[in-house]
């Protein structure tokens, strides 16, 4: 056979093993893409359908499964709510406050020099300085009469040396009883100390336009009246210093006020209950004091 067709022959064969390998390497790309999507789509044919809306799916054990539980409604807003405005600050002039605090100083250093079983209190409030003295301290038990000894000369004292010192000064007296005797009693016995005290100050050479008195019988207790120890706090005499025309007008006390009295014992009747009810005439000799 001729040396050219023996040479043909092999690169026929060997173009025919080229071309084999070729598409035996196409096939296997094309197998390696094709595979993964083939597994994706038997697992989703294999996978559970959803249950229809509205019925329970069934376990494959055939156990009952409890219905599955609605959801909780959403928690409703908090309804917004606004504070309380503050009360409005009572505006002192400057010249009161100065005033007021030489009150409190000279009354403060004259204090010290008294034996602190009296109970004699200072307190301070935006627009005056009220000085509280216990009622056995100026009287006697159940009476109108003061003390006579030294210890209630020097107390008494106090409210006449401030306003003497301290010209632009006025005071105000109110006495306050316990609740044993009844209302009209205890309003009596209070106005008539008032006036004790008033006509005490006014003989010291203070003029009456600086001064007031009144009776505020068992109303406004600051203790509760079912002790002794309170009952004895709530008998007591408060000498309230204020700025020369910016007192409250306070309804005098006396004979000459006699009906300003009973107007003032009808518009403080509903605070009674809260100083507690009174007791019978009876049973006044119980009173541990003035």
């Amino acid at each position: 056979m001729p040396a050219f067709v023996t040479s043909w022959r092999c690169r026929r064969r060997v173009r025919a093993v080229h071309l084999a390998t070729v598409g035996a390497l196409g096939l296997l790309l094309l197998a390696g893409a094709w595979l993964p999507s083939l597994g994706q789509a038997q697992e989703a044919a294999q996978a559970p359908l959803p249950p229809a809306s509205g019925s329970a799916a069934a376990p494959a054990n055939g156990s009952a499964v409890p219905p599955a539980s609605a959801p909780s409604p959403a928690p409703a807003p908090p309804v917004a709510t606004t504070p309380p405005a503050p009360a409005a600050a009572v505006h002192v002039p400057l010249a009161v406050r100065r005033e007021l605090n030489r009150a409190q100083s000279l009354l403060h250093a004259q204090l010290a020099h008294l034996p602190p079983e009296d109970g004699i209190e200072l307190l301070r409030e935006s627009e005056s300085v009220i000085l509280r003295v216990p009622a056995r301290v100026l009287f006697r038990p159940d009476s109108k009469s003061l003390q006579t000894d030294a210890a209630t000369q020097r107390v008494l004292a106090l409210p006449e040396r401030l306003l003497r010192r301290r010209h632009r000064l006025s005071a105000r007296i109110e006495v306050y009883t316990d609740n044993i005797g009844g209302m009209a009693l205890n309003l009596t016995l209070s106005e008539q100390r008032a006036q004790v005290l008033l006509a005490v100050l006014r003989r010291a050479g203070i003029s009456a336009q600086r001064l007031q008195a009144q009776g505020d019988g068992l109303t406004a207790a600051i203790s509760s009246n079912d002790t002794p120890e309170g009952r004895m706090r709530n008998r007591r005499v408060e000498f309230v210093f204020e700025r020369a025309g910016t007192r409250r007008p306070a309804a005098s006390a006396g004979p000459s006020g006699a009906a300003s009295t009973s107007a003032r014992a009808a518009s403080t009747s509903a605070r009674v209950a809260a100083a507690g009810a009174p007791l019978r005439p009876a049973q006044a000799a119980a009173r541990a004091g003035a």
